[in-house]
C-alpha cells in the first residue's frame, strides 16, 4: 500500500476515535427547575458540587403509604425508634414514585453490544441512606450496587430516580450524596458523578396560610369539648374548612409532641411537598402516635434519637421567626427559636436543638427561659403577621404593664372589684388563689419585686430578638402579663393561695427583693417549716395572657381571654390588650380557657397545634 494510502488510513482511524470517543454523562436537576436537561447545558455546569444556591434536591421518602409500619405497632414507647425507622424507604421497594428525584445518563448509541454500566453511590455512609431505581417500560426496578447496565439501555440513556432512607442527622449524615456513573466499553472505562443533597426538615412561620388545627378531645373535660367546639366555630367563620381534628386526651396538650414540618424539592409543576410531623424526644406514649396515627401516604414522622424529660423538649416551646433581612444576612425562611430552662432541663439546650441545627435551613437560636416555671415559648412571646414594613412582629408579655393597670384600678378607688372576673365554679380547684381582689393582687408578697425581675428577664429575651432580627421597640406589640412564682410549697404565689388556711399571712406586706434566692427566708416561719422551693423561684402568668394564642391569617388572632377586673363594665387586661394587637392591624377573638388550660399548666398555643401551608419553594 502507497506510503499516502496508509498516512490517510490512520488519518481516518484518528479522526472516527476521536469522533465516537467514549463518554459518559449523568445529570440531575442542578438548576432546580424541576426537570433534568437532557437536550441543553443548564443541568450541566457545577453538578458535581452542591452548594446552597445550585445543587439537586432529592427527599427522605418517608410516608407509610399503606399503614404497613403502623398497623399492628406496639402501643409502648420503646418501639418508637423502631417505628422511626419502618418506613416506604425502609425496604428496597418503591411505594411512593412521586417523591423520586429524577437522575438522567445522556443517550450514547455508539456503543457496542458489549458495553456496561454502573451507578453506585462511593461513599459507604452516604450508599446506606439512598435508594436508585432504574424506569423501564413503565415499571421501577431497585438498583442495587451490584446491578449492572447493559448496552441497549446505555445506548438509550438511563431514566433514574433517587429518593433518601433518613433525613439530614447530626453525627449522623448530612445528606450530601455523589452518584457516579462508571462506563466502560471497548477495554476503555470513564465515568461521571453528580452531587444531590437530602432536603432539610422545615417548619413553617406565622405568615404561611394555617391549613389544619388540632386540639384534644373534651372526652374527660366538658369544658375543653366547649373549647374545641367554639375554636371549629370561629376558624369556620374564617374561612376554613378543614375540620378540627380531634386528638385522644392520652395526648394531654396538642402541642407538646409534635411540631408539623416539611420536606420539599423542585418539580415540573411546582414544588413536590411532603408533611413531616417532628416527634418530641420526650420519651411518652402520647408521642408515638406521630407514627401510628399521622402518617399516610403524604405524610411521614422523624425524631431526634436522643430521648429527654426536659420542658424545653415539649414542641411547643419551639416556634419559628418570620422570614427576615438584618446584619447583612437574611433568612428567607424564618429561623428556629427554642427556650432553655435550667430550672426543668438541667441543660443548655432542649435535646432536639441539635437536629434543627443540622437542617442547616433555619438557623436555631436560644432564648433564657431559666425564669419560666414551664418554659415555653408563648408564656410571654408571639410572632404575628403585622401591617408594618417587614410584615410582621413581636407580641411581648409585659409585667410593668399589667401591674401598673391594677395599680392604677385600685388607686382609682376600684380596689374591691375582683381582680378576675370571670365566674369561678365548683370544681375550680384554685378559687381561694383567684377570688381575690384588685388590692389583694397588688398586696401579693414581693409582688413589685418580682414584677421588676420578670420584666427584665423578658427585656433580655426581646433584646436577643432586636439584635438578631433588627425588629425595633416601636414594632413591638406589647400585652399585659403578670407574672408570680409557682413551684414549691413555700413559694410566695403557693402561701399567698393557701392564705385561706394561714391567715397570718392573709395580709402580705408589699416588699421589694434583690434575688430569688432569698425568697423563702422571708416569707418566715411558715416558710421555713414547708418543703422549700429551690431557687430560684420560676414564675407563671398568673391571668391567661395573650402571647398563649393563635395567628390564623387575615388579620385575625385568636387569644385566652385575660378575665381581669371590670372597670366600668370593661376587662382592663382585654381592652389593652386589643388596643395593642389593632396597632399591628389584627383583631383579637377571645376564648375561655381559664380552668381546663390556664389553671392546669397551659394556654391556647399548648392545647391547639396549627398545620400550615407547605407549598412555597426554599431554594
Amino acid at each position: 500500500m502507497p506510503s499516502t494510502v496508509k498516512a490517510a488510513a490512520v488519518v481516518v482511524g484518528l479522526l472516527a476515535t476521536s469522533i465516537h470517543a467514549l463518554s459518559a454523562t449523568i445529570l440531575a436537576d442542578t438548576n432546580r427547575d424541576g426537570r433534568v436537561d437532557v437536550n441543553g447545558t443548564s443541568d450541566v455546569e457545577g453538578k458535581a458540587t452542591w452548594t446552597e444556591d445550585r445543587g439537586a434536591i432529592f427527599l427522605a421518602n418517608i410516608p407509610d403509604a399503606y399503614r404497613r409500619c403502623t398497623l399492628g405497632a406496639p402501643n409502648v414507647a420503646p418501639f418508637m425508634k423502631m417505628l422511626d425507622s419502618c418506613h416506604d424507604a425502609s425496604d428496597n421497594v418503591l411505594r411512593n414514585p412521586k417523591f423520586l428525584a429524577p437522575l438522567r445518563t445522556l443517550p450514547n448509541p455508539d456503543l457496542s453490544d458489549s458495553a456496561t454500566g454502573v451507578v453506585i453511590v462511593c461513599d459507604k455512609r452516604a450508599a446506606k441512606k439512598v435508594r436508585i431505581f432504574h424506569k423501564m417500560a413503565g415499571n421501577w426496578t431497585y438498583v442495587d450496587k451490584r446491578h449492572t447496565f447493559k448496552a441497549a439501555d446505555l445506548r438509550a440513556g438511563l431514566e433514574l430516580g433517587i429518593d433518601s432512607r433518613d433525613v439530614r442527622r447530626p453525627g449522623a449524615w448530612n445528606g450530601t450524596v455523589t452518584v457516579n456513573f462508571n462506563l466502560t466499553d471497548r477495554g476503555e472505562s470513564v465515568y461521571d458523578t453528580v452531587a444531590l443533597r437530602v432536603a432539610p426538615i422545615l417548619i413553617g412561620h406565622a405568615l404561611n396560610k394555617v391549613e389544619q388545627a388540632f386540639t384534644v378531645t373534651g372526652e374527660y373535660r366538658p369544658q375543653q369539648e366547649a373549647f374545641a367546639e367554639r375554636l371549629q366555630s370561629v376558624l369556620a367563620e374564617h374561612g376554613f374548612e378543614e375540620p378540627v381534628a380531634r386528638l385522644h386526651p392520652i395526648f394531654g396538650w396538642a402541642h407538646d409532641y409534635f411540631k408539623a414540618g416539611y420536606i420539599s424539592m423542585p418539580g415540573p409543576d411546582g414544588p413536590i411537598s411532603l408533611r413531616v410531623y417532628i416527634k418530641s424526644s420526650i420519651i411518652a406514649l402520647a408521642a408515638q402516635r406521630v407514627y401510628t396515627h399521622f402518617r399516610s401516604a403524604s405524610a411521614g414522622a422523624a425524631q431526634h434519637w436522643k430521648s429527654s424529660s426536659s420542658e424545653s423538649d415539649k414542641m411547643g416551646n419551639l416556634q419559628v421567626v418570620t422570614p427576615y433581612c438584618h446584619g447583612g444576612r437574611c433568612f428567607p425562611l424564618g429561623r428556629v427559636v427554642m427556650g432553655y430552662s435550667p430550672y426543668t432541663s438541667h441543660q443548655k439546650a432542649a435535646a432536639i436543638f441539635p437536629f434543627m441545627q443540622h437542617q442547616e435551613a433555619q438557623l436555631p437560636f436560644l432564648l433564657d427561659h431559666g425564669w419560666l416555671y414551664y418554659g415555653a415559648i408563648a408564656e410571654y412571646l408571639q410572632f404575628v403577621p403585622a401591617n408594618n414594613s417587614r410584615g410582621w412582629t413581636i407580641v411581648v408579655g409585659d409585667p410593668h404593664l399589667a401591674f401598673n393597670l391594677l395599680k392604677e384600678a385600685n388607686e382609682a378607688g376600684h380596689g374591691k372589684l375582683p381582680a378576675a372576673h370571670r365566674p369561678h365554679l365548683k370544681d375550680d380547684p384554685f378559687k381561694s388563689c383567684f377570688s381575690r381582689t384588685v388590692k389583694e393582687v397588688v398586696q401579693l408578697p414581693f409582688l413589685p419585686g418580682i414584677t421588676k425581675w420578670t420584666a427584665a428577664k423578658i427585656q433580655y429575651n426581646v433584646d436577643v430578638l432586636k439584635h438578631e432580627t433588627g425588629v425595633t421597640d416601636d414594632e413591638i406589640v406589647r400585652v399585659p402579663a403578670l407574672f408570680y412564682p409557682y413551684g414549691g410549697l413555700a413559694s410566695p404565689r403557693k402561701l399567698y393561695c393557701l392564705s385561706h388556711i394561714l391567715p397570718s399571712i392573709n395580709h402580705p406586706v408589699v416588699g421589694e427583693i434583690s434575688e430569688p434566692e432569698h425568697w423563702p427566708a422571708k416569707t418566715g416561719v411558715i416558710g421555713n417549716n414547708l418543703y422549700p422551693a429551690r431557687p430560684p423561684w420560676p414564675s407563671r402568668s398568673l391571668f391567661p395572657i395573650a402571647t398563649d394564642g393563635l395567628a390564623i391569617g387575615e388579620g385575625q388572632y385568636l387569644a385566652p381571654n385575660p378575665w381581669g377586673p371590670l372597670v366600668n363594665g370593661t376587662d382592663i387586661f382585654a381592652e389593652a390588650t386589643s388596643k395593642a394587637f389593632a396597632k399591628a392591624g389584627l383583631n383579637v377573638t377571645y376564648f375561655d380557657n381559664w380552668l381546663f388550660q390556664h389553671e392546669v399548666g397551659g394556654g391556647m398555643h399548648r392545647a391547639t397545634n396549627l398545620v400550615r401551608d407547605i407549598s412555597q419553594k426554599w431554594w
